[in-house]
């Protein structure tokens, strides 16, 4: 069983996403650990490691595994933003996918070929 409740992690895995760099070299774990230790989130290094794992197979995070130790950051040119941007789940739908789901599939298309204004 965790020692923590999901919530927990989730709130020190957010913590972790904003806390990173976006350029090269990045913050090593035992940079990162520390920095969540003074933001109230006291874990582990190990914990940190496999958090950060786990967050770059969601995120475009990059690992500067070059040297030791490993520094993380955000693909260059990408921030926490417009990551969140590329999570379909976190996306709200258009205005147009909304009106396309509360009427007909013909008035629909009518409305796409005619729109009711010009913006």
């Amino acid at each position: 069983m965790p020692s923590h409740p999901p919530r927990h992690t989730i709130a020190r895995q957010w913590q972790l996403l904003k806390l990173l760099p976006d350029r090269h070299p990045g913050m090593s774990s035992t940079q990162l650990r520390a920095a969540l230790a003074k933001l109230g989130h006291a874990t582990s290094k190990r914990t940190v490691e496999r958090d950060l794992v786990e967050l770059a197979s969601l995120f475009t995070l990059r690992c500067n595994n070059k040297g030791t130790p490993y520094g993380w950051y955000w693909q260059p040119g990408l921030s926490l933003d417009e990551a969140q941007q590329l999570q379909p789940d976190t996306l709200t739908p258009s205005p147009a996918i909304e009106l396309q789901a509360w009427v007909d599939d013909g008035l629909a298309r009518q409305l796409q070929r005619q729109p009711l204004a010009d913006n």
